[in-house]
């Protein structure tokens, strides 16, 4: 009898730990990962991440030094808008999953930690308000330039002899210098191509470059003197083309200085 009550008595033991090894892996909760963040603004960024698997919800942590985190937002989405930010301050971000279980939040180890430095690029400043064979890149999306690629910026595509690209900025005679890198777009193919960049503020031109296919990229500052109207405007020389071939030339980490 005592042998059968024993034997009846780890089976007991058995399933009650089989069942607490299942509850508690049940009540496991995946960690989130942090996907990308981007810079929305002068003064905001936004934070995005995955789906943790079971999970009701998610807590945002920041910190500008890379210790002392502070709870920034609780939410049941997979992005979070950051505003406020202070220009030129790096910001560190994580975060956790959670879900309920019996009632009670239970939650994920950490995710991994992501940072930006905001920053005052052009592109996030202000939209062009005229253009011409243009197109804006932020965020995730990129394009190459000597094989380096660009998140921030925007490129210009010309096909015929003659034919003029541009974009127009109303930066309200706010700033007194702008940077920017520039050359042609790695997806070019046709070896002569050849454009003139012209750099125009308040309908005077300030600053004009011989662009050539091959040639390095080139990083530049010029004084702007806080000009209302700011304009890039290409024109592709004569003969630079061939039939229907597009020319793409790149501009990227433009920032503009009080």
């Amino acid at each position: 009898m005592k042998k059968v009550l024993s034997l009846i008595l780890t089976a007991v033991i058995a399933v009650s730990c089989l069942s607490f090894s299942a509850g508690a892996k049940k009540a496991k909760i995946k960690a989130p990962k942090l996907k990308y963040i981007t810079q929305t603004s002068l003064t905001s960024a936004k934070i995005s991440w995955s789906k943790a698997s079971g999970a009701k919800g998610y807590v945002l942590y920041y910190s500008t030094t890379g210790r002392g985190y502070k709870k920034l937002v609780t939410t049941s989405k997979k992005s979070y808008t950051h505003k406020k930010l202070k220009n030129n301050k790096k910001y560190y971000y994580k975060l956790k999953s959670y879900k309920k279980v019996k009632g009670k939040k239970k939650y994920s180890k950490y995710s991994n930690i992501k940072t930006i430095r905001c920053t005052n690029y052009l592109v996030n400043l202000h939209n062009p308000y005229r253009v011409k064979n243009f197109e804006i890149f932020k965020g995730i999306k990129s394009f190459k330039m000597n094989d380096t690629k660009y998140y921030n910026g925007f490129v210009f595509s010309t096909c015929s002899s003659g034919e003029e690209s541009f974009a127009d900025f109303n930066l309200k005679g706010k700033y007194s210098k702008i940077q920017f890198t520039f050359g042609y777009d790695d997806s070019t193919e046709y070896t002569k191509a050849e454009d003139t960049l012209s750099i125009i503020a308040d309908d005077e031109v300030i600053k004009t470059y011989e662009l050539k296919y091959g040639d390095l990229t080139k990083t530049v500052t010029l004084n702007i003197d806080n000009a209302n109207k700011l304009e890039f405007l290409i024109v592709t020389k004569d003969g630079s083309q061939f039939f229907l071939t597009l020319n793409k030339i790149g501009f990227a980490n433009i920032r503009v200085f009080k």
